[in-house]
C-alpha cells in the first residue's frame, strides 16, 4: 500500500523521560543482560514523542543487522513488547516501507510502498500513531 508520512525528530523531552524510565526498570532488576538498552532507551524516545507530538519517528538507524533472518518489521516490533515500553503499546504501531521519495523539512515527508516483509537495509523503518 502506498503511503506518505510527515515525520518528527525525538523530543528533549522524551529523551529524558525514556532515559529516566529504563534506568529505574533496570535498577528494579528488570531485563536481560542481552538487552541492548541503548536501542530500547532510543525506541522509547521515540514513542513518546509520537504519542507527545501525534507525528512518526523515523528509527531505521536503530536497525543495523543486515544479516538479520526476520524482516525490519519485526524486529522493530518485537522490541514494544519489551517490559518497558509495551504500556505504551496500544498507542503506536511500526511501519516499514521501502524506500520512496523524501522532501525535508523539520523532519521530512516520506512516501513509499508499505511492506512487513522487508529486510534491514532495504527499507525504512518508523514509529507511529494509530490511526
Amino acid at each position: 500500500m502506498k503511503m506518505t508520512i510527515t515525520t518528527t525528530k525525538v523530543t528533549a523531552g522524551a529523551s529524558r523521560q525514556a532515559v529516566a524510565t529504563v534506568t529505574e526498570y533496570r535498577e528494579n532488576g528488570n531485563g536481560s543482560n542481552r538487552t541492548k538498552w541503548k536501542r530500547v532507551t532510543a525506541v522509547l524516545s521515540a514513542v513518546l514523542t509520537v504519542i507527545e507530538t501525534g507525528l512518526p519517528v523515523e528509527i531505521t538507524d536503530l536497525f543495523t543487522e543486515t544479516d538479520a533472518k526476520a524482516p525490519a518489521y519485526h524486529l522493530a516490533h518485537r522490541i514494544l513488547s519489551a517490559g518497558v515500553v509495551r504500556p505504551e503499546w496500544a498507542n503506536v504501531q511500526v511501519v516499514t516501507m521501502r524506500t520512496g521519495t523524501i522532501t525535508t523539512g523539520k523532519g521530512g515527508t516520506i512516501t513509499g510502498e508499505t511492506t512487513t516483509t522487508g529486510k534491514v537495509g532495504t527499507v525504512r523503518v518508523f514509529i507511529t500513531p494509530v490511526s
